[in-house]
């Protein structure tokens, strides 16, 4: 692979990294809103666990 090709593929990652932070922030703040509007449910718990599942590790991280 030349040189010009690892730098795009070093920015696509950049870009898909930034786009999912992004998103999972989307997310959170989503549930947040909709928990405050309409109150606590099981499904906007699930999403904001998903999501801080993803970003922070899960269960090998909690073990160290």
């Amino acid at each position: 692979m030349r040189a010009l090709g690892v730098v795009f593929l070093i920015l696509f990652g950049i870009a898909l990294a930034v786009a999912g932070f992004v998103f999972a922030t989307w997310v959170v703040v989503w549930n947040l809103t909709d928990m405050q509007n309409v109150g606590i449910n099981f499904w906007n718990v699930f999403w904001i666990l998903l999501v801080g599942t993803v970003l922070f590790g899960g269960v090998g991280a909690s073990r160290r």
